[in-house]
């Protein structure tokens, strides 16, 4: 030992009297110490493990973000996940459509009578019932009118209108509108051609409304008998 210390060498230091080497600890803000111990290095991590994980801490945000501390509402933060979208600059005013309300329109009978509803030229037994019922002389204008209609099955109900008026008031209410009748038998259409033409029948058979007899059944004036009139051609008094 002495020729090693004169020979500039040190004593080899013995392990076994050598206390071991403590951990290092780090004094905490309170005094006490906390043990750190030293991790080995980690493996970088692969590609899909990095988007795994950047997706469930982008989750976490979300549920952080959302889930009520309280029993209070839910109430969402500043935190944007996507951009807003561009205000409109345009100040033009908003039109609001109003609500509107179908107006009712009072038939005639004649229109009644007329509207093709059921989608046939001919009107059934009751559709004629309730027009004579309801028919007034004011509804042979609107079915000399309706002959000039576009609609086919129109006209044919017209001139069954006009025929069931002028049975009750009189055929020659409708005697202006022959020669429009007569145009109607030759139109292509069979109803059309029958119903008018059933209508100029009855309209040549009717009776005038001018009537002979009423001509000599006129009472005669009073006048005294020739014989009982005296004619004094004597002196004047």
């Amino acid at each position: 030992m002495n020729f090693l210390k004169s020979s500039g060498f040190s004593s080899v230091p013995n392990n076994t009297n050598q206390p071991r080497a403590q951990p290092q600890y780090n004094q905490s803000t309170y005094g006490a110490a906390t043990y750190q111990p030293q991790m080995p290095p980690q493996p970088e991590k692969s590609t899909n493990e990095k988007i795994k994980e950047a997706f469930d801490n982008f989750g976490n945000k979300i549920v952080e973000v959302f889930t009520p501390t309280s029993n209070e509402p839910a109430q969402v933060t500043s935190v944007s996940l996507l951009d807003e979208a561009p205000q409109p600059t345009s100040k033009a005013p908003v039109v609001q459509k109003q609500k509107t309300t179908k107006k009712f329109v009072h038939l005639t009978p004649a229109k009644k009578f007329i509207k093709t509803t059921s989608g046939n030229a001919k009107p059934t037994q009751a559709e004629e019932n309730t027009f004579v019922n309801n028919m007034v002389e004011t509804s042979i204008d609107e079915l000399i009118e309706a002959l000039n209609d576009q609609d086919w099955k129109v006209k044919a109900r017209a001139c069954r209108g006009l025929e069931l008026c002028a049975e009750h008031f009189g055929f020659e209410k409708i005697h202006p509108a022959k020669s429009t009748i007569q145009g109607l038998v030759s139109a292509p259409q069979k109803s059309l051609q029958l119903a008018s033409k059933s209508l100029l029948d009855k309209m040549a058979s009717a009776p005038t409304g001018f009537s002979f007899a009423q001509t000599s059944a006129q009472p005669a004036t009073e006048s005294a008998p020739v014989s009982d009139e005296v004619i004094n051609f004597g002196e004047e008094q």
